[in-house]
């Protein structure tokens, strides 16, 4: 239903795993009631792309938490792809379980983008923890293999970064980052 949907707007849809439906005693609840994760992207139809095949161990294991995948764009030039890697991050990461089994996703996924070689690469998504939270995003940031583009956009204009995510009783954390 979805896909029909963008097609008529003029874009093509690429899901992640797809999520089942919960139910509950009486009748499914509907089409957002799913469990956490669930990923997907919206392409203008006139640029080419592709879901990575899921042909490694490690691929296979992202793809099936539901909570990731891999869109490969095809560019003007022809002969040159764009590669995207988008993350849901699980929820409530304050717990120590659930930062632990984040931060073991996180280092599946810069795996995988350092398997991409120097292919152009935007990794993006509701990581669900801040930068300096997570030992993984921390170190490849402070080495110079990822750049948070909204950091960098901020520090060429003189600002602080936004938040991202707001709670209840919070001034705002950032969370989601490309």
């Amino acid at each position: 239903a979805y896909r029909k949907r963008a097609d008529l707007h003029g874009y093509q849809a690429f899901w992640g795993r797809a999520q089942k439906l919960l139910k509950s005693k009486h009748k499914r609840k509907g089409v957002w009631y799913v469990p956490a994760g669930g990923v997907g992207f919206l392409v203008r139809k006139r640029i080419p792309a592709r879901l990575a095949p899921i042909n490694s161990a490690r691929r296979s294991e992202l793809w099936e938490t539901g909570r990731w995948a891999h869109l490969i764009l095809g560019t003007s030039r022809g002969g040159s792809v764009l590669h995207v890697l988008v993350f849901y991050g699980p929820a409530s990461s304050k717990t120590k379980q659930r930062m632990e089994e984040n931060e073991r996703l996180i280092r599946l996924i810069l795996e995988e983008a350092r398997e991409l070689g120097k292919a152009p690469l935007i990794l993006l998504g509701d990581f669900n923890v801040e930068p300096s939270q997570s030992a993984a995003l921390t170190a490849e940031l402070h080495e110079g293999k990822l750049a948070d583009l909204h950091e960098r956009w901020c520090h060429s204009r003189g600002c602080e970064p936004a938040p991202t995510c707001f709670g209840h009783k919070n001034q705002g954390t950032r969370i989601d980052l490309a």
